[in-house]
């Protein structure tokens, strides 16, 4: 039986192998496939000067991205989005997170298909787990990565808008106090430096303020962010004084901090309750009974 079921695994294991193989291969052939057919028609066109873009991610990966690959434009947008908002916005992103569930669903079918062989119908619930683990990882690893990313912007927004502050005061337009603060706490926040870079390079690109500072509020889910992206943009809409408009804000949003601040030392008194009476009742309560009841087994047995 053992023997069996060591040869079912093997050949399992070999053709799951196998199939990997061929979309590698797949995805190589129709990489160069692309390759060539664009180098035909820019040679066609006569377009020599332009700079060879990189193969297209589509065709560079293939079968696998396909597989999960989102159907319909809005699902694409959105998936794009999600990424952005971890700080994946490179032009594989999508597709290298598509091929990444491809391959963790794969990888979670051979395992529960090895559990069913190997430990019969009592491994059903641990490979259903290990399978829902393997399809749903990747999407849980991608929000964990998104919430780790918008907890330091929001952290590092205190700094950065008394930093953003201070350049606009001494003078500073828009554009050159924002580049200056991303120069200055890329080593310090660089979740918020590359944001900011990246508003920097679009409205060098071409980009209204507004629309740069309004993608920018679509990139990050906190709400202290996306108020002063707010407040940038109705202040560059209205033309009014953004220095003094920011100094304003900067002294409401630290007093909203001071407020949320003393919420949670309220809130901790409340939170040691149930631990205090947990840990600490049972020990006093022995301490307290403990003489007396020894005193009374003592007289007891004398």
């Amino acid at each position: 039986m053992d023997g069996s079921v060591l040869n079912i695994a093997t050949g399992a294991s070999a053709l799951a192998t196998a199939f990997c193989v061929v979309l590698a291969v797949r995805s190589v052939f129709r990489a160069r496939a692309l390759e060539a057919e664009e180098a035909e028609r820019r040679k066609g066109s006569g377009d020599e000067a332009e700079p060879e873009e990189a193969a297209p991610a589509e065709g560079r990966w293939g079968a696998l991205a396909s597989l999960l690959r989102p159907k319909t434009t809005e699902e694409m947008s959105q998936l794009r989005l999600r990424l952005a908002r971890a700080g994946l916005r490179s032009q594989e992103a999508i597709e290298l997170f598509n091929v990444a569930r491809a391959i963790a669903l794969l990888v979670g079918l051979f395992l529960f298909f090895v559990m069913m062989v190997g430990l019969g119908p009592s491994a059903l619930i641990l490979g259903s787990l290990v399978l829902g683990l393997a399809f749903y990882g990747p999407t849980l690893w991608l929000r964990v990565r998104t919430n780790a990313r918008q907890e330091a912007l929001q952290r590092s927004l205190p700094a950065t808008l008394d930093l953003l502050v201070t350049c606009m005061e001494a003078g500073l337009g828009l554009e050159q106090a924002v580049a200056r603060v991303a120069e200055e706490i890329d080593f310090s926040d660089p979740e918020m430096s590359e944001e900011l870079s990246v508003v920097i390079g679009e409205m060098r690109a071409g980009l209204t303020t507004a629309s740069a500072f309004k993608k920018l509020s679509d990139r990050v889910t906190s709400d202290e962010v996306r108020n002063l992206t707010n407040v940038i943009i109705q202040s560059a809409t209205l033309g009014a004084a953004l220095g003094r408009t920011l100094r304003e804000y900067a002294s409401s949003a630290r007093r909203k901090r001071e407020l949320a601040l003393e919420e949670l030392a309220g809130k901790v008194t409340a939170g040691l309750t149930l631990p205090l009476t947990l840990c600490l009742l049972p020990s006093a309560v022995i301490a307290m009974l403990g003489p007396a009841v020894v005193i009374v087994i003592n007289s007891l047995f004398e």
